[in-house]
């Protein structure tokens, strides 16, 4: 059995609703929340059910792309979900399968090692937060889904942030950072 990490991606059913039942948050904090079309989230919430069984590393491999599916009806009735694809080649995208269920979100900077081990740079250190005048440029460069447009941006993003690190500023240090491509539902 190849490691989904092998194969280049896989599906991935993610909740948002954790920033939205979070305690009070400002009106400008829940609308980047609701925009931003990134990993980060609740992965695989709800009764698991016959999907647990096809997820590797936190994510499914595309020629299981209905049972997903049918896991995602279920529980987006249930809790605001998105359906995405997460590719780590960053020149691929959904294999021609369910390429047309897909479209190219922009890029996503963290990492996401399983549904029990993911956090998204761009989210909690660009988006939500601006302690650091030097990701300014990076919180203006998002696109309307609040990811990277350019893997270009991204690795610009990578550096200064490795930077950052380095002079010791107070930023996520676990975890091996990499850009990965989103693609979400047409």
């Amino acid at each position: 059995m190849s490691k989904i990490k092998d194969i280049g991606g896989g599906l991935l059913v993610v909740k948002r609703e954790t920033w939205e039942t979070s305690q009070a948050r400002s009106t400008s904090f829940l609308e980047k929340a609701k925009r931003y079309g990134g990993f980060d989230g609740q992965p695989w919430p709800g009764e698991r059910g016959v999907i647990a069984e096809y997820i590797e590393n936190g994510l499914v491999k595309p020629n299981y792309f209905h049972k997903v599916q049918s896991y995602y009806r279920v529980v987006s009735k249930q809790y605001p979900c998105v359906l995405l694809y997460l590719s780590f080649n960053l020149e691929e995208g959904p294999p021609d399968s369910i390429i047309d269920v897909f479209t190219f979100k922009g890029f996503d900077h963290g990492f996401y090692d399983s549904e029990y081990s993911c956090f998204s740079a761009l989210l909690h250190e660009v988006i939500l937060d601006d302690r650091y005048e030097e990701l300014e440029e990076f919180r203006k460069s998002l696109n309307v889904h609040l990811l990277f447009p350019s893997q270009e941006i991204a690795s610009r993003f990578s550096y200064v942030r490795t930077a950052l690190l380095r002079q010791g500023k107070d930023l996520e240090s676990a975890g091996v950072f990499r850009t990965i491509a989103i693609f979400g539902e047409r």
